[in-house]
């Protein structure tokens, strides 16, 4: 579907609520997937999303062996790197610890590539594209898709933000600003999205982009 047309916000949105709502199934099961790209997701004939190949998955365990009743969360088996580097995130790039907001990230590389009809990252070698990942801010997605409201930036800055603590925590938070985005490119008035609470807090994923949030 990509290959043939860019798709307007409205439906590259319902197609990345499905996506998210996998995710969320997948993550509630404490299954992280690690391998969330295009070529793993499908559309039935009736246009409904299947999120395809958990072969790089893997199950978070949970412990509660501190005494005082607090769980601690890991992935079992090794952190060593696994994936499709265009679509990983930067700590599963090095190698580090792998948990459900690489995911997030994965998916946030997916919904602009949804909006903008290209990828943010994408050089012509891999270790450029995986370079970019690590170091570059991929460009405004308004610059690709004139009809993604700016909604969709905010939460695109804080799906694709570098350190696993500034982006989304859960698919949960994903969906719900989704159905904000969709709301606003549906001509309706959202209410306020949870990047907004966030940066209403103080908690902005604008970090060191003054220029362009002034923008």
């Amino acid at each position: 579907m990509l290959s043939r047309s860019q798709l307007n916000t409205r439906r590259a949105v319902e197609v990345a609520s499905e996506v998210a709502e996998a995710l969320d199934a997948a993550h509630r099961h404490r299954m992280v997937h690690r391998d969330l790209k295009p070529a793993n997701v499908m559309l039935t004939d009736d246009g409904h999303v299947k999120v395809m190949d958990f072969g790089l998955a893997k199950a978070l365990k949970t412990d509660d062996t501190s005494g005082d009743g607090t769980e601690t969360t890991e992935l079992t088996g090794s952190s060593a790197r696994v994936g499709t580097p265009a679509y990983m995130s930067p700590e599963q790039l090095v190698g580090g610890a792998v948990d459900e907001r690489s995911d997030i990230f994965a998916f946030g590389v997916l919904l602009y590539e949804l909006l903008a009809g290209v990828h943010p990252f994408r050089r012509s070698s891999q270790s450029g594209t995986m370079s970019a990942i690590l170091r570059e801010t991929p460009a405004p997605v308004g610059q690709y898709a004139k009809d993604a409201p700016p909604t969709a930036r905010l939460a695109l800055d804080r799906l694709l933000a570098k350190e696993p603590r500034e982006r989304y925590q859960t698919f949960s938070d994903v969906r719900t600003d989704l159905s904000r985005i969709l709301q606003e490119a549906s001509g309706q008035t959202p209410l306020q999205t949870s990047s907004q609470d966030a940066e209403a807090s103080g908690r902005t994923p604008f970090v060191e982009r003054d220029a362009e949030l002034a923008e």
